[in-house]
């Protein structure tokens, strides 16, 4: 990824927005599986592509042979590699895809009685992320 895309001048509420949002998209779920909870009372499948899933690979198995190969460390070190991985992956999309995409979001939305007078449409000019900012203007919007 390009450097330009991560030297970014945030203020301090855009930098609680992307705490908020790395909190609630992977620090809540690996918190939750390491301490056994589940995402709802009764599991219709289960999810074995997570990336407590990922990294679990990684603990030696119970009777590998004594080696580096398999060494606590070794492992370890594999395993930080996927998840600093997910992590800037998601950091990524916070700050330069869904971050970006809220300008576009608020002017369609302070927009949409000029499109229609039920307020019920909003028009974008292009396309961009746009549910999770159009479900928390409704949020405010209805407060």
């Amino acid at each position: 990824m390009c450097k330009e895309f991560y030297e970014k001048d945030l203020n301090e509420a855009q930098v609680d927005l992307i705490f908020e949002k790395l909190y609630k998209g992977i620090i809540l779920e690996i918190d939750a599986i390491d301490n056994g909870v589940n995402q709802a009372e009764e599991l219709k499948y289960s999810i074995s592509t997570n990336l407590s899933s990922r990294v679990g690979v990684y603990n030696s198995p119970w009777n590998a042979p004594q080696g580096a190969q398999y060494s606590q460390h070794a492992q370890f070190k594999k395993a930080m590699k996927i998840t600093e991985k997910a992590f800037v992956h998601k950091l990524y999309g916070q700050v330069n895809i869904v971050l970006p995409a809220k300008k576009i979001v608020q002017e369609a939305w302070d927009a949409r009685e000029s499109f229609h007078s039920s307020n019920q449409f909003i028009w974008f000019e292009k396309s961009c992320p746009w549910k999770e900012h159009v479900y928390e203007l409704e949020k405010t919007t209805e407060q």
